[in-house]
């Protein structure tokens, strides 16, 4: 069964449209004098490409989006309770895989990880205010995406 986002609960983030359209106006400002300031030789696109598409290949790997968000929703997790929230019917991450994806997280400060005093010993992962901040600033970008 397929499920959608009611209007109502796409009309909660109407508010969000008045700030994609200020940021676009702000963002092309300052790319039109990075542009008129730094010639764009073949060179200087490829450092530019590069730099960008390494920032952003991680996020786009096959799990990473589905763990940020369990984080996001659950406010944090245990390292099982991540595992149960991504398998389901038709697809199952691997403890390596999730346990890499984690570290990755963490290499870029989008997830902290703490050792609790359990018996035994638990681990919990939560967004760090840069995850969040990931989170929220992905939200305008997909709206802008799907044109709502």
């Amino acid at each position: 069964m397929r499920v959608i986002m009611s209007i109502k609960e796409i009309d909660e983030f109407e508010p969000i449209k008045e700030l994609i359209h200020k940021s676009r106006v702000l963002v092309r400002k300052i790319l039109d004098n990075h542009f008129d300031k730094i010639p764009h030789d073949k060179a200087r696109r490829e450092i530019e490409m590069r730099f960008f598409f390494n920032k952003v290949k991680f996020i786009t790997k096959k799990w990473t989006l589905e763990i940020i968000w369990e984080l996001e929703i659950h406010e944090g997790l245990h390292f099982n309770e991540i595992m149960r929230h991504l398998t389901g019917k038709r697809k199952k991450i691997s403890t390596r895989s999730l346990s890499d994806i984690l570290k990755k997280l963490q290499k870029f400060g989008l997830v902290s990880r703490s050792i609790q005093d359990t018996r035994p010993p638990t681990v919990f992962y939560q967004l760090t205010d840069k995850g969040k901040g990931f989170v929220e600033l992905s939200i305008p970008l997909i709206m802008h995406l799907i044109e709502l």
